[in-house]
């Protein structure tokens, strides 16, 4: 019975004509703590897993060029994913691709019982990372960084400065190492917050 209500949620996630993926909205602080591992990442591979299965599965090698959360500098992070897709592609739409060569920042959940991870949000965590004319490296989400500020608390608003409220403009790319430092700086509050519980 449980294999049978998975293949059915599966069908009109996949159907081109089903229901569209709704995700809540998350803020940087929320990412931060759903994570269970942030890197700045290289994807080194794209392999497709399960070819059997009802949902497609794609496993992913990245090396991590910057640790954040969960991670080790250097270390290659090897995560498999449901198959994203684009409108009438196989795979889910809404779950994020990556293709070999693409630098992004991910927040990753913790593995399922089945082995299986996202980015935390889906495309809320997972920043591509690309140079702007003056080639900096800068980040954007998949929803153009739309949801980073919604929702903050006050003692959330207490981990990032005030100068990097500017950077953080919805619909804007933010400069990496400003969000690395960041995203850094969060992930140490957010340890001091819940020892202090």
């Amino acid at each position: 019975m449980k294999r049978i209500g998975l293949a059915v949620l599966a069908l009109v996630l996949w159907s081109s004509t089903g229901l569209a993926v709704s995700v809540k909205t998350l803020n940087l602080v929320e990412l931060v703590q759903r994570a269970d591992r942030v890197f700045h990442g290289k994807c080194l591979t794209r392999e497709s897993r399960g070819e059997n299965a009802s949902v497609p599965i794609v496993e992913y090698t990245f090396e991590v060029k910057k640790a954040i959360k969960g991670v080790a500098e250097g270390e290659r992070v090897v995560f498999r994913q449901v198959d994203g897709s684009e409108v009438g592609e196989p795979g889910i739409p809404g779950v994020p691709q990556y293709a070999v060569g693409q630098e992004l920042v991910l927040f990753l959940k913790k593995e399922s019982r089945r082995g299986l991870t996202s980015p935390v949000g889906l495309g809320q965590g997972a920043f591509v990372v690309k140079k702007n004319g003056r080639r900096e490296a800068e980040v954007v989400n998949f929803v153009r960084n739309r949801n980073l500020l919604i929702g903050l608390s006050e003692a959330d608003q207490t981990a990032i400065a005030p100068q990097e409220f500017q950077a953080l403009k919805p619909g804007q790319p933010i400069p990496l190492s400003h969000f690395s430092s960041l995203v850094a700086r969060v992930v140490r509050f957010d340890r001091t917050e819940n020892r202090s519980r």
